[in-house]
């Protein structure tokens, strides 16, 4: 029997992350929503989860991705890439602490 190589997350190179697709442990509480240093201002996956909501915790597949810059005329806001439960068309954000080294085929989601 082969085990399973269970990874952190941060072990992924960011360049490796685009187009693939995660079976990632989930986990909303580890991160601390608002950035320490400053209080006032959300982290990225804090941000994410305001406008879209997020995965409960658990086992879910991911992916990257989501970026966007909006024009002036509407504010003028950018928001970076980030994790997201997979075929949600980047809006159910997702906060993985680890992941399963394994490959998974791409797969197209039709609603």
């Amino acid at each position: 029997m082969s085990s399973l190589n269970l990874r952190p997350v941060d072990d992924l190179p960011l360049g490796s992350r685009r187009g693939r697709r995660f079976v990632a442990y989930c986990r909303h509480d580890s991160d601390p929503y608002v950035e320490p240093a400053r209080p006032n201002r959300l982290t990225i996956y804090g941000a994410w989860c305001e406008d879209n909501g997020h995965v409960q915790d658990g086992w879910c597949v991911v992916e990257w991705g989501g970026a966007f810059t909006d024009s002036e005329d509407d504010g003028g806001a950018h928001m970076p890439d980030w994790w997201f439960l997979a075929g949600t068309d980047f809006e159910i954000a997702a906060n993985p602490t680890h992941f399963l080294d394994i490959e998974l085929p791409a797969v197209e989601v039709t609603p």
